[in-house]
């Protein structure tokens, strides 16, 4: 089998930009409760359940152009600084909410981490597929999607239990910790410096990464250059000029759009009120940490599932869990909300 040479400290890097990530897409199910009652909360106010709408909400607002921005900053000021550059709207939007004492800094700090997720889901994936070998290509690729779920688990689990303030400067520390990790460990890709005729530095680039003799290292940098060579710019009219690449944007279009309207970016920034709403037995704060357990159990099952059973078996049967899933959730809430007794199945959002 052939010997994997990549870095330890890469996966160690990537997986930490993911994991906040995760973190702040789930940012808001402690906080919101915490804003909507009069402990631990700095603006002494309650906030109305309109603004608590704003806070889950315009996460996604700062994501929608967000990629189209560092789409370009990536080509122009190479991924390992766009790397360092996505993490920094991050850090402002975590030390603004930490001693936020207005509503409307914490609308502004919700749209900084919305451009920062759009900026991740642009940056990281470049930047692994260029770094990494063949063998650990997918290894990686799997890893970030665990940590993400990871991050998610890590706000649930310490959000409702520490202040607002806490909770934001314990996110800034792992910022802090992520910017000059990435810069003093990282370095920039092989591909980027040969596509800016820096062929010097993108063999020193390879030595570091692969940690192999001199003459592997020239025919990879040869492989390299054949392949950039090989690439046409175009527009993105360039997509619609076969059947194949149209194809290819349906279904991933498709698919996208899909996941994004089934809902799960609701349940993730509101699972606490969610669960809060169900009546049950178990402490919201509890439901919560259950839910991302288990979704990060399956996090990691699903690399290994997707290689036997194949991507699309394993796509449909978690479309079709999902939706069978939020039916009952909804049918539960209708009940609930006609007045119909659901004591005896509190578990029931739980489970689904």
């Amino acid at each position: 089998m052939k010997n994997v040479t990549q870095p330890f400290t890469f996966i160690v890097l990537f997986d930490l930009l993911s994991f906040i990530v995760g973190t702040a897409s789930a940012w808001s199910s402690p906080v919101i409760p915490k804003l909507q009652t009069l402990c631990d909360n700095p603006l002494g106010r309650q906030i109305s359940q309109d603004e608590a709408s704003w806070i889950g909400s315009l996460l996604s607002m700062g994501g929608i152009v967000s990629p189209l921005i560092w789409a370009y900053l990536v080509q122009k000021v190479g991924r390992k600084i766009s790397g360092i550059v996505v993490v920094i709207p991050f850090l402002v939007a975590y030390l603004t909410s930490a001693f936020a004492e207005t509503i409307e800094l914490y609308y502004f700090g919700r749209v900084l981490v919305g451009i920062e997720i759009g900026g991740m889901f642009s940056v990281l994936p470049i930047y692994v597929m260029e770094v990494a070998e063949d063998v650990s290509r997918g290894l990686l690729a799997a890893s970030t999607g665990c940590f993400l779920v990871a991050g998610r688990l890590f706000s649930y689990s310490i959000g409702p239990f520490v202040s607002i303030m806490a909770f934001n400067l314990i996110f800034t520390g792992v910022c802090l910790v992520y910017i000059p990790a990435f810069w003093f460990f990282s370095p920039e890709t092989p591909y980027y410096l040969v596509k800016e005729n820096q062929d010097q530095r993108a063999l020193k680039s390879l030595r570091y990464l692969r940690r192999r003799p001199l003459a592997d290292l020239e025919k990879e940098l040869i492989q390299i250059k054949k392949y950039l060579a090989s690439i046409t710019e175009g527009t993105f009219l360039v997509i619609f000029q076969t059947k194949a690449s149209i194809k290819a944007f349906i279904y991933s279009g498709a698919l996208t759009t899909f996941e994004q309207f089934s809902g799960i970016n609701v349940i993730f920034s509101y699972m606490q009120n969610i669960f809060d709403l169900t009546g049950s037995d178990i402490a919201p704060e509890i439901c919560s940490i259950i839910v991302a357990s288990v979704q990060l159990v399956s996090s990691f099952m699903s690399p290994l599932l997707s290689d036997k059973a194949g991507r699309r078996t394993l796509l449909l049967v978690s479309i079709t869990g999902a939706t069978i899933c939020e039916v009952v959730l909804g049918v539960y809430f209708y009940l609930q909300d006609n007045d119909h007794d659901m004591s005896g199945i509190g578990w029931l959002p739980v489970v689904s």
